[in-house]
């Protein structure tokens, strides 16, 4: 990390007059023993305070009293070879000495502050190594210097948390653009501050970022820059920039790590239109002459209409021949296709179809979305409210459990914050459960089940207890299940509903698996297509996606093969 050194030039008048200045325009900081600059502190919502230049001890503000001489010469090169052999104690009492006895236009004190720079970097103490870097570059700007200090920047910030980095790496990049330079640091300084503003994701700090980012990515491009820049346009609804960027590495970068990435992402920005089809086979076994006694009635699930996806074009079919329907919904709002089959089932193999279109939506919302909510807000008489924050059978808010688990949040947060409520909800449900991809028991889904499985939990025990939590908390919020387009498995989630009845999901199993447990709330994706809003219903109970029931003469019985749902992006 040692930049180059050199003899310097110019009047000792004219130096100690800038050193004069400087000590008056920078505000002095307090010192340590170490005599090294701090960094304010600041609580829970932190903003780093940027280094500033060491400012030289009092000895050094005064006339030198010699010029240079044999004994200059002696104790420099002296102090030139501690520093080459980088034993920067022994170099640095031999420069301030000269510093402070010889005029040479400030060469020793540049070197002397590149020793003590050096020496705290070495000593991983990164604000005393910026601090004594900037001094030196007051003297005399040298390439190799502007990147020690960068470098101190990126160390400096991998020793804080997430939240505090970014402030910091942004003033590494203001000190980059400052002075010009261009020699592969910004890259790696945006690169670097892409990982921490995108995990979770730090909305406050994304459009500083898109500057340091845009700017790197001109002095050099960068794929991961483009992807990265395109995720943070998809968080701040700004599709088609992300998709540009995303087809930035789709056109340029065809071997890149990212290319698969890029291309899922651009794919599936914006609105998209899927087709649905559920097939539910069903075995009639009848005795010759018995099957004109054969009566059927059914409930299906289907996929739903609310804010984020809206279905349509909806046909029923048996055997390839359509065949009336109606639409019923529970108390929850979950649509339910409910349907009649007398004399139309035939002996053998049947085929009951499904079929329509679900438009999604695709909305993001930022933690500014619900910043100004407050738990009062709610009106406790609207009848979505009671419905949303009731007890049931399967949501039980009478359980102890639930209670205990409750009664711990409530007592952990401060103040009637919407957002600080639900967050808490999440990262006590992240904290408390456990994810094992498993068959699970087939008992109906609900708070006894997952109270079982909190070590072993799946989708909808995480939904579970999340939709328990929140409604014991006095927040409206229902269990979402849908099937996810390019996978065989469905999943499960919770959404809550804010005073004015806007649902935020909230998937604390994607919380919990992911790489991001910070991130509490989620978009709508674009690859889960809800088909049901309630695990409570009583038009539809258990795990079932089909109520299916029948009346015949004995010697007939109908037999429900494996339901096959496929979605198809069109």
């Amino acid at each position: 990390m040692k930049g180059k050194t050199g003899s310097g030039s110019g009047s000792v008048w004219f130096l100690l007059l800038l050193f004069g200045l400087f000590v008056l325009l920078v505000p002095v900081l307090p010192f340590g023993g170490s005599q090294r600059r701090a960094v304010a502190a600041t609580p829970a919502a932190t903003t780093i305070t940027d280094i500033q230049a060491q400012e030289l001890p009092a000895g050094f503000l005064k006339s030198a009293v010699r010029a240079k001489d044999n004994q200059y010469i002696r104790d420099y090169n002296r102090a030139i070879e501690y520093y080459n052999a980088e034993d920067f104690p022994s170099a640095i009492p031999i420069l301030r000495k000269l510093a402070i006895r010889y005029r040479d236009g400030g060469a020793v004190l540049y070197l002397w502050q590149l020793c003590m720079a050096e020496d705290f970097s070495k000593k991983n103490d990164y604000m005393g190594a910026i601090a004594y870097y900037k001094a030196a570059l007051f003297i005399k700007k040298e390439v190799s210097v502007l990147h020690n200090t960068v470098y101190c920047y990126l160390q400096l910030a991998g020793t804080l948390k997430k939240s505090d980095r970014v402030p910091l790496l942004l003033y590494g990049y203001r000190f980059i653009k400052v002075n010009s330079l261009r020699d592969g640091s910004l890259g790696t300084l945006a690169i670097t501050l892409c990982n921490n503003v995108l995990t979770p994701p730090l909305y406050d700090w994304f459009e500083p970022a898109i500057s340091c980012i845009k700017e790197a990515i001109a002095q050099a491009d960068d794929p991961y820059l483009h992807q990265s820049l395109g995720m943070i346009y998809l968080y701040q609804n700004k599709g088609p920039l992300a998709k540009a960027e995303f087809k930035r590495v789709l056109d340029n970068y065809p071997d890149s790590e990212f290319y698969a990435t890029c291309l899922e992402r651009y794919n599936n920005i914006g609105d998209a239109v899927y087709r649905y089809r559920a097939v539910y086979p069903l075995q009639v076994i009848a005795n010759p002459g018995k099957i004109a006694s054969l009566a059927a009635k059914a409930r299906l699930l289907m996929p739903q209409s609310y804010a984020y996806q809206t279905t349509r074009a909806v046909t029923v079919t048996l055997n390839g021949q359509n065949i009336p329907y109606q639409i019923v919904s529970d108390n929850f709002g979950t649509q339910f296709i409910s349907l009649a089959l007398p004399g139309r089932l035939r002996a053998g193999e049947n085929r009951l179809a499904v079929e329509c279109q679900v438009a999604i939506t695709q909305k993001r919302f930022t933690g500014n979305s619900l910043a100004n909510f407050k738990i009062g807000d709610y009106r406790q008489q609207d009848i979505r409210f009671k419905v949303l924050t009731q007890s049931t059978a399967a949501i039980n808010l009478r359980n102890p459990e639930i209670q205990r688990m409750a009664a711990e949040i409530r007592q952990s947060v401060k103040g009637e914050q919407l957002i600080d409520r639900v967050q808490a909800v999440y990262q006590y449900v992240i904290k408390a459960m456990s994810y094992r991809l498993s068959g699970g028991d087939y008992e109906k889904v609900g708070v006894q089940r997952a109270l079982r499985h909190m070590q072993s939990a799946v989708c909808e025990d995480y939904a579970v207890i999340t939709v328990a939590l929140l409604r014991s908390l006095q927040i409206p919020a229902g269990y979402f299940s849908g099937d996810s387009y390019g996978s065989p498995l469905g999943h499960a989630w919770a959404v809550f509903y804010t005073p004015d009845y806007q649902p935020f999901p909230l998937d604390t199993t994607w919380g919990d698996t992911s790489e991001a447990p910070d991130l509490f709330f989620l978009t709508t994706s674009a690859i889960n297509v809800a088909d049901s809003f309630s695990c409570e219903s009583n038009i539809m109970p258990g795990n079932s996606s089909i109520d299916l029931n029948t009346t015949a003469e004995p010697g007939v019985r109908v037999q429900l093969g494996e339901v096959q749902v496929d979605l198809k992006r069109l």
